[in-house]
């Protein structure tokens, strides 16, 4: 299974490990939008699954149009806003049924508790 981020015209892979994503040039993911902190979220691929985390930016994430206040599961096609930027999260490939893939592909971003 992989985990692909596009935003705009462009897709790219997302390496197991965490992903940054802000202004900042030392970031992984760069936004170039004055709404954006130098370090605004982070994205965790790991055993599965990809996590969201806000890093404690001045003006929030979203996910689907709500705001993230702990670390979130993703699932196929939700819309991350961070700024006026949007991106979509996609899982790519042939994922056989399990325990694993259902939480992976679950839709857990509104459930704080797992």
């Amino acid at each position: 299974m992989r985990f692909r981020l596009r935003y705009g015209r462009h897709e790219f892979d997302l390496p197991q490990g965490t992903t940054h994503i802000g202004r900042s040039l030392d970031c992984q993911v760069t936004l170039d939008d004055p709404q954006v902190s130098r370090h605004h979220a982070a994205l965790t691929v790991d055993e599965g699954s990809v996590r969201l985390a806000d890093l404690g930016s001045r003006n929030g994430v979203t996910v689907d149009g709500d705001r993230v206040v702990v670390p979130i599961l993703l699932s196929h096609g939700v819309e991350i806003a961070i700024g006026s930027e949007r991106l979509v999260f996609l899982v790519v490939g042939n994922v056989p049924p399990g325990p694993e893939t259902e939480a992976a592909l679950a839709s857990a971003k509104r459930d704080p508790f797992q």
